[in-house]
């Protein structure tokens, strides 16, 4: 099983983080990621993310977008309801969600600030709205 579905996701933690010399992000920010590469499951596994939009504190950008966030795997949960429909269809993969803790932030000076979060556990997902192309008109109208 991988962490596939993670950069699908939108964690949200809960954080509290000296950013700037007097910048404190308050407690309950969500702090969406991307994680880009496939990784395996499994607890103490390490996990490098991006922050997918800036975090911005009274109206002021305290960490950019693409900011890389570290943390680990802390624990496995079984997806039951997953499983049993799994087995009906003949999968006997044993489906687990990750849990996941992330510890430092770094910055692009290259310095790292420790992080302090709650765990995470499979997200939100994110919805991107992109207009749909113009249309043409008909095949009579194109002729």
């Amino acid at each position: 099983m991988d962490l596939r579905r993670l950069p699908w996701c939108s964690l949200v933690l809960f954080a509290t983080i000296g950013v700037a010399q007097n910048v404190t992000v308050p407690a309950g920010t969500p702090f969406p990621v991307q994680i880009e590469d496939h990784l395996h499951m499994r607890v103490g596994q390490s996990i490098d993310a991006e922050l997918i939009y800036p975090i911005y504190v009274d109206n002021v950008e305290v960490l950019p977008a693409k900011t890389p966030i570290s943390g680990t795997v802390v624990g496995l949960h079984s997806n039951n309801s997953r499983c049993i429909t799994a087995r009906l269809r003949g999968d006997f993969t044993p489906f687990k969600t990750p849990v996941v803790r992330f510890t430092s932030i770094t910055l692009a000076d290259g310095s790292t600030i420790p992080l302090v979060t709650g765990v995470a556990s499979d997200g939100a997902p994110i919805y991107r709205l992109v207009a749909p192309p113009p249309r043409k008109g008909g095949f009579l109208k194109q002729q």
